[in-house]
């Protein structure tokens, strides 16, 4: 008999799963609607949200980027209105009422639907993990190497620590906690969470609508990345502080 390589996560236990949960209630849809609005297969929603599957958390925004929504994540204390099995029922109509208020603004103003733009995000293959999304322009922010490289990067400094000072808190080797923050790695969504409470944090993480403020910028620095690439400001005489 082949050994059992995956986890075994309950619903629940991973914010992955009541992140899809969550979003299903809000748009009122079923996993293949989801799946087909998503461009992945079913199987990857219902091994998800069974707990079958921890996936990078790339992979969840992947996902609920095709509904027009997003993922806001960071360290922190976990938000309690995604750390239980089930979609709490006060988020789901907050999310609602948000979705519907974007909706009509877009309308009103004829802007297109809530949702990334067409060319905005990298090509996906519908499996875990998804590549990562591009955060903008600003330098070092085109491509983060993913929101685990984002988080503990964040995390590091939140602690006021290093890198090698965090991976002794966290529980791992310093070699591989530095494959995570550079994006050589990406931890599923679940493991990431508990380095981040072994280190004194946690994840805290919630579902928004769909936000396109840096989409228009970073189309253009594809398009042309020298004529956007982000400008520095030269130091000059005048400017520099003065020395009595």
């Amino acid at each position: 008999m082949q050994a059992q390589t995956e986890p075994e996560l309950r619903r629940g236990q991973n914010p992955a799963a009541v992140l899809l949960l969550t979003a299903r209630d809000v748009l009122e849809i079923s996993q293949s609607e989801l799946a087909a609005a998503a461009g992945c297969s079913e199987d990857l929603i219902c091994r998800i949200e069974s707990g079958g599957l921890d996936p990078a958390l790339d992979t969840v925004e992947r996902i609920l980027n095709g509904a027009a929504l997003e993922v806001r994540a960071g360290p922190g204390a976990p938000n309690a209105h995604y750390s239980g099995p089930e979609a709490n029922s006060g988020e789901v109509a907050r999310l609602r009422s948000a979705l519907h208020e974007a909706r009509w603004l877009r309308c009103y103003v004829g802007a297109p639907a809530p949702g990334p733009p067409d060319g905005i995000l990298p090509h996906w293959d519908g499996r875990d993990p998804a590549p990562p999304r591009p955060f903008g322009v600003a330098e070092g922010r085109r491509d983060g190497g993913g929101w685990a490289a984002l988080i503990v990067r964040s995390a590091i400094v939140e602690a006021r620590s290093d890198i090698r000072a965090f991976a002794r808190a966290s529980g791992l080797a310093a070699q591989h906690l530095e494959r995570v923050a550079s994006g050589e790695t990406r931890l599923p969504t679940g493991e990431l969470a508990a380095l981040l409470t072994r280190a004194g944090l946690g994840l805290r993480v919630r579902i928004e609508v769909y936000d396109d403020h840096d989409d228009g910028l970073h189309l253009c620095s594809r398009t042309d990345p020298i004529m956007h690439r982000p400008l520095r400001r030269q130091p000059t005489a005048s400017s520099s502080p003065s020395r009595v």
